[in-house]
């Protein structure tokens, strides 16, 4: 491929893989322009994309190993979708060499390092959240006898979408700071914490690109689920990374979009940049709409949302490489157009029986692997059996993601694809999903 270009993309850390990276390096592959998409990483999945380029984990430990490796293999653009890296300052200490393209760990840090930080952000742009309270990890006792009935407890730090819980009043609050203690990243992530309201209404989750000039493209909205639950969780809704998710143009009308544009994306990037920050990346609202149509913006993300772009890309028939190069080279989406599919996506991730628990490391059957024609694949946490590349093994908690291969006309046909295959309830000892998404034949 002449004058091919190629991209240098960081998942899972300085290394892994999910699902989210699996997706997006979907998408980068089939754009005309990329020739290599390099990355560090055991995902069986994104292994076997197309036009991959397996880079060893040395090359990506750490800073100065990447470095290196950016100067070896000369990337035309940095692609670091985690959290945790663009947080470490991954674009910072990596732009002299290369375009990368994301937030600078100042903005990183104001827009997902720190809950309240980003809860005080939305209050300088006057974006409207849940009303929130701030405690130090050991005024936990306080915060307790603060709480009447339901509110949600955030972690306030990186807790790879894990550090929130809605609790139903003190015992459950008290259960709650008993788990993160007993979990090293959480313990971490949670020296400081919030108590905020609990808003009822319809969630939606909207991601924006946005370039240094303040000028952003919104992709089709989507809507997830994290709760995990089965008879095997003995009762017990845990909160999760999330168990399935969809994109439907039903679920935001253009109406809703643009209000979404106009009182969540335009005045937070504004107060960004009128506080010196010409930023550039995604941002992830986490919305919520209430019965009386009032947006509230229950957080801030500085990647794509997994599962929801993997909901999300199929949808979108623009080619987002070129794109994402133009914003890290510091140009601008002020004329970009995506064209959007009016299809429907429906994405279900399948996890160990285990899960949000640790669980010990174990074959992945072939009928999961590879379960019907009309089901697309995606690779979360797995990685090829050691000296043996026929077998795969799950590795995380999320194993894989099934999406319909084929855009369809309405969520329930969309949902039938995949449950048709592998049913509702799942008769494999090591693993598991939810097999309750029901949606109207609309």
């Amino acid at each position: 491929m002449a004058n091919g270009k190629t991209v240098l993309v960081i998942d899972g850390g300085l290394r892994g893989g999910s699902g989210r990276g699996n997706a997006v390096l979907r998408h980068l592959s089939q754009s005309p322009d990329v020739e290599r998409i390099l990355v560090s990483t055991d995902n069986v999945g994104m292994l076997r994309t197309e036009k991959v380029v397996g880079v060893p984990k040395e090359d990506t430990k750490d800073i100065p190993a990447l470095r290196e490796l950016i100067k070896r293999e000369k990337p035309d653009l940095l692609l670091p979708l985690p959290e945790a890296p663009i947080v470490a300052g991954i674009i910072d200490n990596t732009r002299d060499l290369v375009p990368g393209f994301g937030l600078t760990k100042v903005g990183a840090m104001m827009m997902e390092g720190s809950k309240s930080v980003a809860n005080c952000l939305k209050k300088l742009a006057g974006v409207r959240t849940a009303p929130f309270r701030v405690y130090h990890a050991s005024e936990r006792d306080e915060a307790i006898r603060d709480i009447r009935g339901r509110c949600v407890l955030k972690a306030d730090g990186l807790a790879a979408g894990k550090g929130v819980t809605v609790v139903n009043g003190r015992a459950e609050a008290k259960r709650t700071f008993a788990e993160w203690e007993a979990d090293k990243a959480l313990k971490a992530a949670s020296r400081s914490f919030t108590v905020e309201k609990c808003l009822e209404g319809e969630e939606l989750s909207v991601i924006c690109i946005f370039s240094a000039d303040g000028k952003f493209v919104m992709l089709p909205a989507a809507r997830d689920n994290k709760l995990r639950y089965s008879p095997r969780t003995k009762g017990r809704n845990w909160n999760t990374g999330g168990m399935a998710a969809w994109s439907d143009p039903s679920i935001a009308t253009p109406a809703l979009m643009q209000r979404i544009a106009d009182e969540v994306f335009e005045p937070t990037i504004a107060a960004m940049r009128a506080m010196g920050l010409e930023e550039c990346g995604v941002i992830y609202a986490g919305l919520m709409i209430t019965p009386d149509g009032v947006i509230y913006t229950l957080e801030y993300n500085i990647r794509f949302g997994d599962p929801e772009i993997q909901a999300i890309l199929p949808r979108v028939k623009t080619d987002l490489f070129p794109i994402l190069l133009e914003i890290a080279r510091g140009g601008s989406v002020e004329n970009v157009k995506l064209q959007i599919d009016s299809g429907k996506s429906f994405v279900l991730v399948i996890v160990r029986r285990q899960y949000p628990q640790s669980a010990s490391q174990v074959v992945i059957p072939e009928e999961l692997l590879n379960p019907g024609e009309g089901v697309e694949v995606l690779h979360a946490g797995t990685a090829y059996y050691p000296d043996h590349k026929a077998a795969v093994l799950a590795t995380g908690g999320r194993v894989l993601n099934y999406r319909n291969k084929i855009l369809v006309p309405t969520l329930a046909e969309a949902a039938e694809v995949i449950y048709g295959p592998i049913g509702r309830k799942s008769k494999h000892d090591e693993f598991d999903w939810r097999g309750d998404f029901k949606f109207k034949q609309n």
